[in-house]
């Protein structure tokens, strides 16, 4: 759960800044919360229901919306049903409703999961302020995914809406960067490399040019007019078309060369022959027609049981 990995990430805090320890270290920690199904200690239900986060302020897709990205909106269904123990056919799910019944209680539940897992990332950040590094070391706090609650009327994190495509990401604990600034320069997961990298103060490495990301920390520095446009790099969407096939010109009147007949390899001989082997043609009630023989180059082991049909 996440509380034992919390637990064994101070354990590892404690190892790592021991007087014994005096190389440059990199933990990663990774939380569960708040993916599906939406579990937290009863503390913070309690309080998630006294206060409930506020409503999506759009329930509905776009008008222009295409019916790829309506259907899109609605591939959560699959993974929140499967949770909730209630596999039910595509065409019968009801749809989910932000303001009552089980999208709300989803809603009710994703704040108590947030609330569970940012506690367990302040027990992390308290053994870090303890420890020799406090000060010294950079905390980069980031998600993989966003996740919509009837935002456009979707659920889950299947679509390309700014609700599933954008996550946090906050950078603390270096002397680069400002306290409690908030900047706009669009950014992507791929700066968070580039970024250790460069708080680190490691040598440069020729391999560094072929990153696609780049350090956040001049752009904490300078704000958003450091950097005109997001990080692009990656794997393409869709494979490169592949190039039509030439074919070679063929003089007038020249005939096609012979097909050649197909090798054939001879089972528990090991070699290849120019023989066909011929299919056997079989009747109506199913047995083997009586003009059929098997080709020569078979083995001669079970012929005669085959012919008896």
């Amino acid at each position: 759960t996440d509380e034992q990995i919390a637990a064994r990430a101070v354990d590892a805090i404690s190892a790592l800044t021991s007087p014994l320890q005096r190389r440059p270290w990199l933990l990663a920690v990774g939380f569960i919360r708040p993916h599906l199904p939406f579990i937290a200690p009863e503390p913070f239900w309690v309080a998630a229901e006294r206060s409930p986060p506020p409503l999506p302020a759009r329930t509905v897709p776009p008008a222009n919306a295409s019916l790829l990205t309506g259907r899109s909106l609605q591939e959560g269904l699959t993974e929140i049903y499967g949770n909730y123990g209630q596999r039910l056919a595509e065409r019968r799910r009801p749809r989910l409703s932000a303001g009552g019944g089980l999208g709300r209680k989803l809603a009710v539940g994703y704040s108590a999961a947030v609330s569970f897992v940012d506690s367990q990332v302040g027990r992390v950040v308290a053994a870090l302020d303890a420890s020799p590094a406090a000060g010294a070391a950079l905390v980069a706090l980031l998600g993989d995914h966003g996740w919509k609650l009837g935002e456009l009327g979707g659920w889950g994190k299947h679509s390309l809406a700014t609700h599933d495509t954008h996550v946090p990401l906050l950078l603390a604990g270096h002397r680069q960067l400002p306290a409690g600034a908030a900047v706009g320069t669009p950014c992507s997961l791929l700066d968070v490399f580039p970024t250790l990298i460069a708080a680190a103060a490691l040598p440069p490495d020729p391999s560094d040019s072929a990153l696609a990301g780049r350090s956040l920390l001049l752009s904490a520095e300078q704000g958003a007019a450091s950097r005109p446009a997001p990080a692009r790099g990656g794997r393409r969407l869709s494979p490169r078309p592949a190039p039509p096939r030439q074919k070679k010109p063929r003089r007038h009147g020249q005939a096609s060369p012979p097909r050649q007949p197909r090798a054939a390899r001879v089972p528990g001989r090991g070699a290849a022959t120019q023989t066909p082997v011929r299919t056997p043609v079989r009747t109506a009630t199913g047995r083997l027609h009586p003009a059929w023989h098997p080709s020569p180059t078979l083995p001669p082991r079970g012929r005669s049981s085959r012919l008896r049909g």
